[in-house]
C-alpha cells in the first residue's frame, strides 16, 4: 500500500512463494515476476512493456494490489466462469495501467496441494481457459488495443492453452486438445 501511494500506481505487484500443504515446505516462485522484461525505471506504464505485457506477470490477482478508483474507472470485473476467472481482470488491468510498481519482497504464500481447491477439479471446467482467452481478446479489440499487444497476447494464449492441455487428464484433456485443433487455432491464427 505504501509503495502504491509513493509511486501513485494503479497496480503494485509483489513477490510470492509456494507453500506445499502436504509437505509444509516453502518454495521460491521467482518466475511470477519475470525480471528480464522489467524496464529499468519503476514505476512504469503499461505501454512501456506492451511487447511483454502478457509475459511479465502471472494472470492471477492475489499477488497484486489494485487501486480501487482505477478498477472502478475501467469497470474491471472478474469473469463469471468456474476457473480462470481472474485472468480477464488481471490482464486487462495490466494493459490499461498508467503506472505499475513492484515490491521485491515475498508478501503472499500460494498454497499448493490443497484438496479442496478449485484448481484440482479443472477437468470439470476444462474450457474456462478458452473462455478467459476469448474474453480478453474481445475486450482488447473493443478498446482498440489489440494491435499494440497482439504478439504478446498470442504468445501467452498459446502457452496458456498448452499448459492447460498438459495439466488436464482424461476426457477433459482430449476435449480441450480437440477444441484447440478444431476451433481455437483458427481464432488465434495458429498454423496447424
Amino acid at each position: 500500500y505504501l509503495k502504491c501511494e509513493k509511486d501513485d500506481a494503479n497496480i503494485c505487484v509483489y513477490r510470492s512463494n509456494q507453500y506445499n500443504q502436504q509437505t509444509s515446505k516453502y518454495t521460491d516462485m521467482s518466475w511470477t515476476i519475470k525480471r528480464k522484461y522489467l524496464p529499468k525505471r519503476i514505476p512504469f506504464t503499461a505501454q512501456q512493456i506492451y511487447p511483454y505485457i502478457f509475459q511479465l506477470f502471472n494472470g492471477w490477482a492475489w499477488d497484486k494490489l489494485y487501486n480501487r478508483a482505477f478498477v472502478e474507472r475501467n469497470e474491471l470485473n472478474f469473469q463469471e466462469i468456474r476457473t480462470t476467472n481472474d485472468a480477464y481482470f488481471v490482464f486487462m488491468a495490466n494493459v490499461l495501467a498508467d503506472k505499475i510498481t513492484i515490491v521485491d519482497e515475498v508478501l503472499a504464500h500460494h498454497r499448493i496441494n490443497v484438496k479442496t481447491s478449485l484448481s484440482v477439479t479443472r477437468e470439470v471446467s476444462w474450457n474456462c481457459c478458452w473462455q478467459a482467452t476469448e474474453a480478453i481478446k474481445a475486450e482488447l479489440q473493443k478498446k482498440n488495443i489489440y494491435n499494440s499487444v497482439e504478439q504478446s497476447f498470442l504468445n501467452w494464449s498459446i502457452h496458456f492453452l498448452l499448459w492447460n492441455v498438459n495439466t488436464l487428464q482424461g476426457t477433459a484433456r482430449d476435449s480441450l486438445m480437440d477444441a484447440i485443433q478444431m476451433q481455437y487455432a483458427d481464432n488465434l491464427h495458429i498454423q496447424q
